[in-house]
């Protein structure tokens, strides 16, 4: 089952979604979903048949009650509120966001992390974001993209688009159907290679190479979301180094927290020339006039929102046109919204939306409450696992704070991995016991059972 995870995400990464089969009226099935319900099958199986896993889903179930229920109460909700809606495609959607958000989050935390396997699964997808990396140089290099020129063809929208341009730039999308999903998963991916990176090269070239390759592609994906995000993470990484570093001969110089904020200073700089100048217009204010003419339609629909898929669409495209208060929008952005929660609260309610501010907020405030104790922090160092539990920290909150600016769901997996990969990390070093082993390494299975057979 562990290497069909691996297989998993890295084929998330690879493969593009929309090479898939439609099977019903807005449903399609590919191999990405495949594999995710040959995943949950097996996971289920597995825990009615093996009861040191079903053990290991009640320990940390106890662990964290109130994530657990929060992510139980939004799958039930948002499968029910789709079923109200009378729509398979809506009920397709939404069984396709508990899969690879909370039930995903389940299989990882127990088959891989509660075992102790933090790195494996990040080796081949190190081997992934290469391919996505390099065909994101060449899709720069040729001007278009060729998985949509190739297996998109007759698909509207961005997903069809062989080039995206803003203000004449070209904005890059390599396997994904949009760059901001590229701008997501760049954001996500790159902290996790920090763990494996760290102990063969050193802090200095790890951070290096995640100020390098993670700028370098959000630039291209044209994302000022992505790139204001990756300098206030770069900022946390600077300062998270300086402290795990145990002399001046391996801590970063000063440009390096220089860099960054030159960026994100900018970034903020050119938005305010274009807004200035109006040829910004069309793409800044945009998110404002979708949130104003949101907020309409979930008041309409407070408790069980309008379902996803064309109900949601239909239900902004006449809020636009016909209420006074709306604000009036181009028919190509009439029907989204550039943001996750206020996306879940239309298309599933108020109630959807609070399950997952939860989720979310809390992780995010957890991670950091364990970062800031210092005694977590020694012990993190004592057993290993200071890159790693850093890794899957600030991958996850890349991840969290860009939902605030898109609300595509198709890398919706490796948020979900990397809180659980945090959470977890989190609980290995709380329940290690420093002294049972000189030195635990996350990624040698014997010394992590011995560690996890310690926490129960």
């Amino acid at each position: 089952m562990r290497w069909l995870i691996t297989v998993f995400l890295v084929t998330s990464a690879a493969v593009p979604f929309y090479i898939d089969v439609e099977v019903a009226d807005g449903a399609r099935i590919n191999l990405q979903r495949t594999l995710l319900l040959l995943l949950i099958l097996g996971n289920i199986a597995m825990l009615m048949v093996n009861k040191p896993v079903s053990r290991r889903l009640a320990i940390f179930v106890k662990r964290e009650p109130v994530l657990s229920a929060s992510l139980l109460g939004y799958s039930v909700w948002i499968v029910f509120s789709a079923a109200l809606s009378g729509s398979l495609s809506a009920i397709f959607i939404a069984l396709n966001e508990v899969a690879s958000g909370p039930m995903f989050f389940f299989i990882v935390a127990i088959l891989l992390f509660s075992y102790g396997y933090f790195k494996p699964p990040l080796k081949p997808l190190l081997v992934a974001c290469i391919f996505v990396f390099v065909f994101a140089l060449v899709e720069v290099v040729i001007g278009r993209n060729i998985f949509a020129e190739i297996f998109a063809q007759g698909r509207g929208g961005t997903i069809g688009a062989t080039e995206i341009t803003r203000n004449g730039l070209l904005r890059v999308k390599s396997t994904f159907e949009h760059p901001l999903t590229l701008a997501h998963f760049t954001l996500m991916t790159t902290p996790l290679l920090l763990p494996l990176v760290q102990p063969r090269f050193g802090p200095r070239i790890s951070l290096y190479a995640y100020l390098g390759l993670g700028l370098i592609v959000l630039f291209l994906t044209g994302s000022r979301s992505g790139i204001l995000i990756a300098a206030l993470l770069l900022f946390f990484g600077y300062v998270v180094q300086q402290k795990l570093s145990r002399s001046r001969a391996t801590s970063l110089p000063a440009w390096v927290l220089v860099v960054p904020l030159i960026a994100a200073f900018g970034v903020v700089v050119m938005v305010a020339v274009l807004q200035r100048s109006g040829a910004g217009g069309l793409t800044s204010y945009t998110r404002e006039a979708q949130i104003v003419n949101a907020k309409i339609a979930i008041a309409n629909r407070p408790w069980f929102g309008t379902g996803t898929g064309r109900a949601s669409s239909e239900a902004l495209y006449n809020i636009g046109l016909q209420d006074r208060n709306a604000i009036r929008l181009w028919e190509a952005n009439s029907q989204t919204i550039d943001n996750r929660f206020v996306s879940n609260a239309l298309n599933f309610g108020i109630p959807a939306l609070l399950f997952n501010l939860t989720i979310f907020f809390l992780s995010a405030w957890k991670g950091t409450k364990f970062w800031m104790n210092r005694m977590m922090r020694e012990k993190m160092r004592a057993c290993g696992m200071e890159y790693v539990f850093l890794g899957y920290y600030i991958s996850f909150l890349g991840g969290f704070c860009f939902l605030f600016a898109y609300s595509i769901f198709t890398v919706d997996a490796f948020l979900y991995f990397s809180m659980a990969g945090m959470l977890s990390a989190m609980h290995f070093v709380r329940f290690h016991r420093v002294g049972h082993t000189k030195r635990v390494y996350a990624s040698r299975p014997p010394a992590a059972r011995n560690a996890v057979a310690a926490m129960a």
